[in-house]
Protein backbone atom coordinates (compact mmCIF):
# COMPACT_ATOMS: atom_id res chain seq x y z
CA UNK A 1 0.00 0.00 0.00
CA UNK A 2 1.65 3.29 -0.92
CA UNK A 3 -0.11 6.34 -0.05
CA UNK A 4 3.09 9.35 -1.12
CA UNK A 5 2.11 12.60 -0.94
CA UNK A 6 -1.66 12.94 -0.45
CA UNK A 7 -3.79 15.59 1.96
CA UNK A 8 -4.44 12.99 4.85
CA UNK A 9 -6.40 14.21 8.01
CA UNK A 10 -7.34 12.34 10.93
CA UNK A 11 -10.79 11.10 9.81
CA UNK A 12 -8.93 9.85 6.62
CA UNK A 13 -6.08 8.07 9.23
CA UNK A 14 -9.18 6.34 10.93
CA UNK A 15 -10.56 5.02 7.96
CA UNK A 16 -7.13 3.73 6.53
CA UNK A 17 -6.91 1.95 10.48
CA UNK A 18 -10.30 0.71 10.13
CA UNK A 19 -9.94 -0.60 7.23
CA UNK A 20 -6.08 -2.49 7.85
CA UNK A 21 -7.81 -4.33 11.02
CA UNK A 22 -9.53 -6.72 8.71
CA UNK A 23 -6.83 -6.83 6.27
CA UNK A 24 -3.98 -9.24 7.55
CA UNK A 25 -1.97 -9.71 4.69
CA UNK A 26 -0.40 -6.32 3.85
CA UNK A 27 3.58 -6.27 3.91
CA UNK A 28 4.24 -2.91 2.10
CA UNK A 29 3.13 0.40 3.75
CA UNK A 30 4.70 3.41 2.62
CA UNK A 31 3.19 6.96 3.50
CA UNK A 32 6.11 9.57 2.97
CA UNK A 33 5.39 13.11 2.17
CA UNK A 34 2.40 12.88 4.41
CA UNK A 35 1.57 14.58 7.59
CA UNK A 36 1.26 12.44 10.71
CA UNK A 37 0.25 14.45 14.48
CA UNK A 38 0.31 12.26 17.29
CA UNK A 39 -3.54 11.67 16.90
CA UNK A 40 -3.08 10.57 13.38
CA UNK A 41 0.10 7.90 14.72
CA UNK A 42 -2.82 6.46 16.84
CA UNK A 43 -4.84 5.50 14.05
CA UNK A 44 -2.16 3.77 12.51
CA UNK A 45 -0.69 2.21 15.39
CA UNK A 46 -4.44 0.27 16.39
CA UNK A 47 -4.20 -0.62 12.65
CA UNK A 48 -0.96 -2.20 12.70
CA UNK A 49 -1.72 -3.88 15.99
CA UNK A 50 -3.67 -6.52 13.61
CA UNK A 51 -1.55 -7.16 11.02
CA UNK A 52 1.65 -8.78 12.02
CA UNK A 53 2.43 -9.85 8.47
CA UNK A 54 4.01 -6.27 7.98
CA UNK A 55 7.65 -6.27 6.54
CA UNK A 56 8.68 -2.63 5.16
CA UNK A 57 6.95 0.61 6.92
CA UNK A 58 8.26 3.94 4.97
CA UNK A 59 7.75 7.37 6.99
CA UNK A 60 10.21 9.35 5.81
CA UNK A 61 8.70 13.08 5.58
CA UNK A 62 5.60 13.20 7.58
CA UNK A 63 6.75 15.37 10.48
CA UNK A 64 7.11 13.08 12.90
CA UNK A 65 7.88 14.03 16.43
CA UNK A 66 10.23 11.67 18.97
CA UNK A 67 6.10 11.23 20.33
CA UNK A 68 4.64 10.15 17.35
CA UNK A 69 7.42 7.37 16.29
CA UNK A 70 6.80 6.23 19.72
CA UNK A 71 3.35 5.59 19.35
CA UNK A 72 3.64 3.89 15.78
CA UNK A 73 6.25 1.47 16.99
CA UNK A 74 4.42 0.56 20.13
CA UNK A 75 2.04 -0.32 17.69
CA UNK A 76 4.58 -2.38 15.71
CA UNK A 77 5.93 -4.22 19.33
CA UNK A 78 4.43 -7.75 18.33
CA UNK A 79 5.26 -7.56 14.29
CA UNK A 80 8.36 -10.37 14.28
CA UNK A 81 8.06 -9.99 10.45
CA UNK A 82 8.72 -6.03 10.15
CA UNK A 83 12.47 -6.39 8.89
CA UNK A 84 12.56 -2.56 7.32
CA UNK A 85 11.96 0.86 8.39
CA UNK A 86 13.03 4.17 6.50
CA UNK A 87 11.94 6.86 9.10
CA UNK A 88 14.45 9.64 7.40
CA UNK A 89 13.60 12.89 7.42
CA UNK A 90 11.91 13.78 10.29
CA UNK A 91 11.80 15.32 14.05
CA UNK A 92 12.86 12.09 16.20
CA UNK A 93 15.11 14.23 19.04
CA UNK A 94 15.99 12.45 22.35
CA UNK A 95 12.31 10.83 22.81
CA UNK A 96 11.90 9.02 19.26
CA UNK A 97 15.76 7.70 19.74
CA UNK A 98 14.90 6.27 23.09
CA UNK A 99 11.69 4.24 21.35
CA UNK A 100 14.11 3.38 18.30
CA UNK A 101 16.41 1.92 21.07
CA UNK A 102 13.98 -0.05 22.57
CA UNK A 103 12.38 -1.32 19.81
CA UNK A 104 15.18 -2.68 18.18
CA UNK A 105 16.16 -4.92 21.11
CA UNK A 106 12.39 -6.10 21.57
CA UNK A 107 12.06 -6.41 17.40
CA UNK A 108 14.42 -9.93 16.51
CA UNK A 109 13.81 -9.61 12.85
CA UNK A 110 14.37 -5.80 11.88
CA UNK A 111 17.24 -5.90 9.61
CA UNK A 112 17.51 -2.57 7.74
CA UNK A 113 17.17 1.11 9.44
CA UNK A 114 16.99 4.28 7.89
CA UNK A 115 16.75 7.69 9.56
CA UNK A 116 18.57 9.82 7.40
CA UNK A 117 18.23 13.74 8.68
CA UNK A 118 15.98 12.62 11.40
CA UNK A 119 16.81 15.11 14.03
CA UNK A 120 18.69 12.57 16.38
CA UNK A 121 20.07 14.29 19.40
CA UNK A 122 23.64 13.32 21.11
CA UNK A 123 22.13 12.03 24.18
CA UNK A 124 19.20 9.93 21.95
CA UNK A 125 21.46 8.74 19.50
CA UNK A 126 24.38 7.68 22.29
CA UNK A 127 21.37 5.46 24.12
CA UNK A 128 20.85 4.25 20.00
CA UNK A 129 24.03 3.14 20.09
CA UNK A 130 24.50 1.51 23.15
CA UNK A 131 21.66 -0.59 22.67
CA UNK A 132 22.88 -2.10 19.87
CA UNK A 133 25.80 -3.23 21.20
CA UNK A 134 23.12 -6.06 21.65
CA UNK A 135 21.43 -6.25 18.81
CA UNK A 136 22.02 -9.62 16.61
CA UNK A 137 20.17 -8.67 13.60
CA UNK A 138 20.24 -5.48 11.49
CA UNK A 139 22.42 -5.47 9.06
CA UNK A 140 21.94 -2.11 7.28
CA UNK A 141 21.74 1.28 9.44
CA UNK A 142 21.51 4.63 7.66
CA UNK A 143 22.10 7.65 10.04
CA UNK A 144 23.30 10.35 7.42
CA UNK A 145 22.85 13.77 7.45
CA UNK A 146 22.55 13.88 11.33
CA UNK A 147 25.25 15.59 13.02
CA UNK A 148 26.82 13.56 15.41
CA UNK A 149 29.15 14.43 18.57
CA UNK A 150 31.72 13.22 20.16
CA UNK A 151 29.97 10.93 22.68
CA UNK A 152 27.44 9.35 20.26
CA UNK A 153 30.83 8.37 17.99
CA UNK A 154 32.31 6.83 21.27
CA UNK A 155 29.21 4.95 21.70
CA UNK A 156 29.31 4.22 17.92
CA UNK A 157 32.90 3.15 18.03
CA UNK A 158 31.85 0.35 21.45
CA UNK A 159 28.82 -0.74 19.28
CA UNK A 160 30.81 -1.34 16.25
CA UNK A 161 32.97 -3.47 18.48
CA UNK A 162 30.90 -5.69 19.80
CA UNK A 163 28.18 -5.71 17.30
CA UNK A 164 28.48 -9.15 15.06
CA UNK A 165 25.65 -8.23 12.89
CA UNK A 166 26.10 -4.68 10.83
CA UNK A 167 27.19 -4.91 7.58
CA UNK A 168 26.80 -1.59 5.90
CA UNK A 169 26.64 1.74 7.72
CA UNK A 170 25.92 5.10 5.70
CA UNK A 171 27.16 7.92 8.06
CA UNK A 172 27.50 10.89 5.24
CA UNK A 173 27.23 14.24 6.25
CA UNK A 174 27.56 13.89 9.91
CA UNK A 175 30.21 16.47 10.81
CA UNK A 176 32.94 13.29 11.77
CA UNK A 177 36.22 15.22 11.71
CA UNK A 178 39.71 14.13 12.70
CA UNK A 179 38.70 12.90 16.16
CA UNK A 180 35.85 10.98 15.37
CA UNK A 181 37.92 9.62 12.36
CA UNK A 182 40.21 8.09 14.86
CA UNK A 183 37.72 6.47 17.42
CA UNK A 184 36.45 4.99 14.10
CA UNK A 185 39.54 3.49 13.60
CA UNK A 186 39.73 1.60 16.71
CA UNK A 187 37.14 0.16 15.72
CA UNK A 188 37.84 -0.85 12.14
CA UNK A 189 40.91 -2.52 13.72
CA UNK A 190 38.93 -5.10 15.37
CA UNK A 191 35.83 -5.23 13.32
CA UNK A 192 35.56 -8.36 10.97
CA UNK A 193 31.64 -7.97 10.15
CA UNK A 194 31.23 -4.74 8.34
CA UNK A 195 31.84 -4.63 4.74
CA UNK A 196 30.50 -1.08 3.17
CA UNK A 197 31.22 2.21 5.38
CA UNK A 198 30.29 5.73 3.97
CA UNK A 199 31.86 9.15 5.27
CA UNK A 200 31.16 10.97 2.02
CA UNK A 201 30.50 14.75 2.60
CA UNK A 202 32.49 15.16 6.10
CA UNK A 203 35.23 17.10 6.96
CA UNK A 204 37.75 14.64 7.66
CA UNK A 205 40.71 16.45 5.92
CA UNK A 206 43.65 14.38 5.67
CA UNK A 207 44.27 14.14 8.69
CA UNK A 208 41.21 12.58 9.11
CA UNK A 209 41.73 10.41 6.27
CA UNK A 210 45.51 9.17 8.01
CA UNK A 211 43.62 8.09 11.11
CA UNK A 212 41.35 6.09 8.99
CA UNK A 213 44.18 4.50 6.68
CA UNK A 214 45.68 3.58 10.24
CA UNK A 215 42.93 1.62 11.07
CA UNK A 216 42.29 0.07 7.36
CA UNK A 217 46.16 -1.33 7.86
CA UNK A 218 44.42 -4.16 10.13
CA UNK A 219 40.96 -4.58 8.61
CA UNK A 220 40.66 -7.23 5.99
CA UNK A 221 36.66 -7.50 5.43
CA UNK A 222 35.61 -3.79 4.69
CA UNK A 223 34.99 -3.85 0.82
CA UNK A 224 33.50 -0.46 0.31
CA UNK A 225 34.60 2.89 2.13
CA UNK A 226 32.99 5.82 0.33
CA UNK A 227 35.00 9.58 0.89
CA UNK A 228 33.69 11.53 -1.46
CA UNK A 229 33.65 15.65 -0.82
CA UNK A 230 35.49 14.93 2.55
CA UNK A 231 38.15 17.83 1.82
CA UNK A 232 40.68 15.48 1.28
CA UNK A 233 44.35 16.55 -0.59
Amino acid sequence: LSLTKNHMDSKSWLRLSQAMKQNKSLITFEIRLNTIDDESARYIADGLKTNTNLRTLTLPSTDLTGSSIGIILEGLSKHMCLSDIDIGFNDLQDEGCKSLAAFQLGNNNMKRLRMRDSGVTDFGISKFFRAMKKNTRLTVLDISSNKIGKDPLNSLTEMLLHNRTLRELNLEKCNITRDGCRALARALRTNTYLRSLNLSMNPLKDLGAAELADGLKYNRVLNTICLNMCNIG
